[in-house]
């Protein structure tokens, strides 16, 4: 018998990684992280430093990278939220 899944959408749910660093599950990201993104990309931070400072995954940051950030154009926060 496989166990029922009960999904809590009024909490998040949070997990440690192996690095001890508190993760956020299935959360989309917001703007306020968005922007941050964008301010630690300008200073010539790695996606793994970002992911770290952030609090998310490298894979998350590397997807919202991939998903919004054109070849030729700046990574715009506002233009990845309106997308969203």
């Amino acid at each position: 018998m496989v166990p029922k899944l009960t999904f809590h959408y009024n909490r998040v749910w949070k997990q440690k990684n192996e690095r001890n660093v508190e993760m956020n599950h299935y959360k989309h990201i917001t703007i306020e992280e968005r922007e941050n993104l964008l301010r630690l990309l300008s200073e010539g931070k790695k996606i793994r430093e970002i992911a770290r400072e952030i609090g998310r995954a490298a894979s998350t940051i590397s997807r919202e990278l991939k998903r919004n950030k054109k070849q030729k154009e700046k990574y715009s926060p506002s233009k990845a939220q309106f997308r969203y």
